[in-house]
């Protein structure tokens, strides 16, 4: 008996003790004071500032405080009770607190005694009416859609939320909230859709679901984070399956253009002393390069390396056969679709963008001798020793000798260092909109680029402008694209940096006396000083002024249909592209004119 008391009582009162505990600890928490100034908050951001003052979890759903109001909160040592209820008496919420848990609810919402009749005028940015908009109540099935004069009316039953959704192909979704008016008047903006929605080919846009060719899309903003040199910089540092080859010869220049292979090398092969350089010679590009499309018409490498990273909109490269099915035999190396930015929005704005680029020179992986440790090594390997010749013999000794008094006088030239320098560049860019609520848009960009490379005088400078224009009229829709492109560019006077590298540390490059640079770097063996070229005025100089309008216009009979035609003049050339395709339903292949 005695037992079974003493087990009740070792169960019971340390259950107990924990249901005490537990009531005091509630009972505490609800009398916690917190101290507290927040200003025209959201209230994610109130609970986000009550949870690291306080024990307690807010728990809710986000549907039900994403659209509440933004709250106010002047609280100094006051109670977390009065400081909750005088939050939420702003909003339409309720909570509940349970432990240290705070459970966020929505009041009960005050059912409507009557029904409510809403109608309006749905038009696009032109003031044109758009029949067909789906105007649905958000939580029902209930809807309806605008006559042939963009009108529409719906009635609001009791109890249903105040919101309407507008939706339709084309155009963006559009949301209502419902005020004291029965009347209202929207105007829904064109939709630009996602790249990911969308394969763009440089001749139609076709949905992502319905394209079974191997694509990759770079973004904009994908592009900038990768650098701001340029595209191909840019490009490598994204997709594993672009290969930009290091020009090992050229190192750093500015001036040398990438070589760059998406589908792998051809058959064709790029040696100097094999036929691919005068297959190069013969069409103008290296045959493994792929085919670059800029906003529909094809353009040279230079020309995509040269562009501002600023107007780029999207970048695509289309890698398998459904690129040559695109643009024929040209497209066997893959194709690079550029698309620059189109005119958004309709406000008036003026944006400038700046960067600076510093190109630095890395010699750490040159481990080379030094003037006492080469001419050692030079002795050891034979380099001063004549097999039965005295004469040829007096010569090398006074040759190792004079040399080895330069060494001995503190000569130790290091030419690696003499053509280099820290380059550094800047960009600047600014971006003037005009936009225009009915009609007529246009934008004006203007870019100062310039890229000092590492070897003394050498740069690439590139000032272009682009100006953009579109005019809505109806159902017709004008865009004229013209952009000029001023380039100089100059290689380093002060020759190949090979050169520097095959130079003998015991050799000088200034007179010790003038300091003025030294014609010949050793006078007994008349080696030239490879830096007294740049004191003679040589000349690695090249320029060219790019000039390129494109002109588009798209016809809209219906909302399924769409008719586009392009001309574009690029000096000294013209091209001349039309087509008629239907891009919204994928049911439907280009059909050329």
């Amino acid at each position: 008996m005695n037992n079974s008391t003493n087990l009740r009582r070792l169960i019971v009162l340390p259950l107990l003790c924990f249901l005490l505990f537990s009531g005091t600890m509630s009972a505490y928490g609800q009398q916690e004071r917190v101290s507290l100034e927040l200003n025209n908050v959201s209230m994610t951001q109130f609970f986000k500032e009550i949870e690291q003052r306080t024990a307690y979890k807010f728990f809710y759903k986000d549907s039900h405080v994403e659209d509440a109001p933004m709250v106010s909160v002047s609280a100094k040592n006051t109670p977390l009770r009065d400081v909750l209820n005088n939050v939420f008496s702003q909003t339409s919420l309720t909570y509940e607190v349970s432990g240290n848990q705070i459970v966020i609810t929505g009041k009960e919402a005050k059912t409507q005694q009557q029904e409510i009749i809403v109608s309006g005028l749905v038009t696009d940015p032109a003031g044109l009416p758009l029949p067909g908009v789906a105007v649905m109540i958000p939580g029902t099935t209930r809807g309806v859609d605008t006559d042939l004069d963009g009108k529409f009316q719906i009635v609001i039953q009791p109890g249903e939320t105040a919101v309407l959704d507008f939706k339709m192909i084309g155009m963006e979704d559009y949301t209502l909230r419902l005020g004291d008016r029965a009347y209202y008047e929207i105007v829904m903006q064109e939709s630009q859709l996602q790249l990911s929605e969308v394969v763009v080919t440089g001749i139609v846009d076709k949905k992502a679901e319905s394209f079974t060719g191997s694509v990759s899309t770079v973004t904009s903003e994908e592009l900038i984070r990768a650098g701001n040199q340029n595209v191909f910089e840019s490009l490598k540092n994204i997709d594993p399956s672009i290969y930009i080859m290091d020009n090992l010869t050229q190192g750093s220049n500015p001036n040398a253009l990438p070589g760059m292979e998406i589908r792998g090398t051809s058959s064709f092969p790029v040696d100097e002393n094999e036929i691919g350089v005068e297959l190069k010679g013969n069409y103008g590009n290296i045959p493994n390069m792929p085919l670059f499309i800029l906003d529909g018409f094809e353009t040279t490498v230079e020309r995509v390396m040269d562009m501002d990273m600023n107007r780029v909109e999207s970048v695509t490269i289309l890698k398998d056969a459904s690129a040559k099915a695109l643009y024929g035999s040209k497209a066997a190396n893959g194709v690079v679709v550029i698309e620059t930015k189109k005119l958004k929005g309709n406000q008036q704005r003026v944006t400038y963008t700046g960067s600076m680029d510093i190109e630095m020179p890395d010699l750490t992986s040159y481990n080379l001798a030094n003037a006492r440790e080469k001419l050692e090594v030079e002795r050891l390997e034979g380099v001063y020793t004549a097999t039965n010749n005295v004469e040829e013999q007096l010569k090398l000794n006074k040759l190792y000798n004079d040399r080895k008094k330069l060494i001995e006088e503190g000569l130790d030239t290091y030419w690696l260092s003499k053509p280099l320098r820290v380059g550094v560049g800047s960009k600047h860019n600014l971006n003037i909109e005009l936009g225009d609520s009915r009609s007529l848009k246009g934008v004006a960009d203007f870019t100062y680029n310039k890229i000092n490379g590492v070897m003394k005088d050498s740069y690439r400078r590139n000032i272009s402008g682009t100006v953009n224009l579109s005019y809505r009229y109806k159902n017709v829709v004008f865009r004229n694209i013209m952009t000029a492109v001023s380039n100089m560019s100059e290689d380093s006077p002060w020759g190949s940096f090979g050169d520097y590298a095959r130079m003998n540390p015991y050799w000088r490059s200034n007179d010790p006396e003038t300091g003025l640079l030294e014609r010949w770097a050793e006078t007994s063996s008349f080696t030239p000083n490879p830096m007294y070229d740049a004191t003679i005025g040589t000349l690695y100089k090249s320029t060219y002024l790019d000039f390129t309008n494109n002109f588009y216009v798209e016809y809209r009979p219906t909302t399924h249909i769409k008719v586009d035609w392009t001309y574009g003049i690029s000096l000294p050339n013209a091209v001349v592209q039309m087509s008629f395709y239907r891009p919204i339903i994928p049911l439907f292949l280009p059909i050329p004119i």
